[in-house]
């Protein structure tokens, strides 16, 4: 959450001719409301099964793509060891504080957010095992258009 994957995401199917496929919009889509409304209107265990059953539909289509999913995606229902198995994944790590910073920035509702101090750390220190298992870490508080280009050098 708040590490750019989307943005990021963006950039480099653009910059390797590839379609880019966005969990978070697809969920939207297919709820036909926010992410956060999914949350407060059907639950965080709804959502997750959601998230998982159009993760394993788009990770099934035989066509290359640059997807991003949602900053939890990996964490549940062996998601990680899923994602591993049919793709390379990308971390994009980031330290709390720029995260925190991005997401006090952002106009978006990120249910999982909180203000409180240290709510950003304990969430990355829950997730960080999960996310260290990618098959490429990176630093994520670089400018997003380099970002994209150092990404792109793992696929050339």
């Amino acid at each position: 959450m708040g590490s750019g994957k989307s943005t990021v995401g963006r950039l480099l199917a653009e910059q390797m001719n590839l379609p880019f496929i966005d969990l978070d919009n697809r969920i939207e889509s297919h709820e036909q409301m926010s992410i956060a409304d999914v949350f407060r209107k059907k639950g965080e265990p709804y959502f997750r099964k959601l998230e998982s059953e159009l993760l394993k539909e788009i990770l099934n289509l035989e066509d290359e793509f640059i997807l991003a999913t949602g900053g939890g995606t990996p964490c549940f229902f062996n998601h990680m060891d899923l994602l591993n198995e049919r793709s390379t994944t990308v971390y994009l790590r980031c330290s709390s504080p720029v995260i925190e910073a991005r997401l006090t920035d952002s106009h978006e509702d990120r249910p999982l957010f909180s203000t409180q101090p240290g709510s950003v750390e304990r969430h990355m220190k829950e997730r960080t095992n999960t996310y260290d298992q990618a098959r490429i870490i990176v630093n994520g508080e670089l400018p997003p258009p380099e970002l994209s280009v150092y990404i792109q050098s793992y696929f050339e």
